[in-house]
């Protein structure tokens, strides 16, 4: 019976994460029939992203995760799935915005890694339906502007990050321009009225985080602007996608490696402790002399 009221209570306490989740993807949730911009009212300046919810820290974390990959397992087709991915990947960003604003950098590091998995599942699935043949104009249009607000928002944190979490948010902002600049060299010429209104959007939102990008560069970090005429499409998608795979691999590997050394240290330290007790075991005391 205890066992069976566990269950229930999971089963509803899901459910609530689901709708819960559910509401809050609602401003930025699409069809195949009608592909929206995330957060098409607010004001890019103003750098605003969907409200983070759960932090990772949090002991409930795992059940925000579960509810969002029982989600995605609902979320057919392509352009609904490119749309699901970036609701995730955005949901990331924000988790590693509000961590870094609670001086907790290396989660953040993770979460940032987790956001940029996102991402590339968000373009690779744009890529199939484009491969299949399907419109991809709108989805590829919904990439490029919503990489824009991405790269205002990673900007933006770079300027709050001790200097040993930089270069993971200076990978972030270079991928987020590859996939800016790969998913508008695959709009075709012959776009729909929704498809030319989002583009029209990116075209006045752009200089200002192209000058926040610039100002960066004077700073003497790394990023490289990349222009749509730089590559040939099939051949910078590919790039593209094997780049960030390997770019991610190699931040696991890094943090793999500072978790283990963290480990190596308190096992080192364990080692010291029991060397002194023992130490102090065997050493006579004044008295025992």
């Amino acid at each position: 019976m205890k066992k069976y009221l566990l269950t229930l209570g999971l089963i509803v306490f899901l459910a609530f994460f689901s709708v819960t989740n559910a509401a809050t993807d609602q401003i930025v949730e699409t069809t195949e029939e009608t592909v929206e911009t995330i957060n098409t009212t607010a004001d890019i300046a103003q750098e605003e992203l969907i409200e983070p919810g759960l932090l990772p820290d949090h002991p409930l974390y795992f059940l925000k995760t579960l509810s969002e990959s029982i989600q995605t397992l609902f979320a057919f087709g392509e352009a609904n799935r490119v749309n699901r991915h970036m609701i995730l990947a955005e949901k990331r960003l924000a988790e590693a915005q509000a961590l870094i604003a609670q001086g907790k950098t290396e989660l953040a590091e993770k979460i940032m890694n987790r956001y940029q998995e996102q991402f590339t599942r968000a373009f690779t699935f744009a890529q199939q339906a484009k491969e299949k043949g399907q419109n991809s104009d709108e989805i590829m249009a919904k990439i490029a502007e919503n990489t824009l607000r991405h790269q205002a928002v990673l900007a933006r944190v770079y300027e709050q990050v001790p200097e040993e979490a930089k270069p993971a948010i200076e990978q972030a902002i270079e991928n987020s321009l590859r996939g800016h600049e790969q998913a508008l060299q695959n709009i075709s010429e012959e776009k729909s009225e929704k498809v030319d209104q989002i583009l029209k959007r990116i075209e006045e939102k752009r200089p200002a985080i192209e000058e926040r990008i610039d100002q960066l560069q004077k700073q003497g970090v790394p990023i490289q602007n990349l222009s749509p005429e730089s590559q040939g499409q099939d051949e910078s998608n590919k790039n593209f996608l094997e780049i960030n795979q390997a770019n991610q691999e190699q931040a696991i590997q890094e943090t793999q490696t500072r978790d283990n050394q963290a480990e190596g240290q308190g096992e080192l330290i364990q080692i010291q402790q029991q060397t002194q007790e023992q130490t102090q075991e065997r050493t006579p005391t004044a008295g025992q002399q």
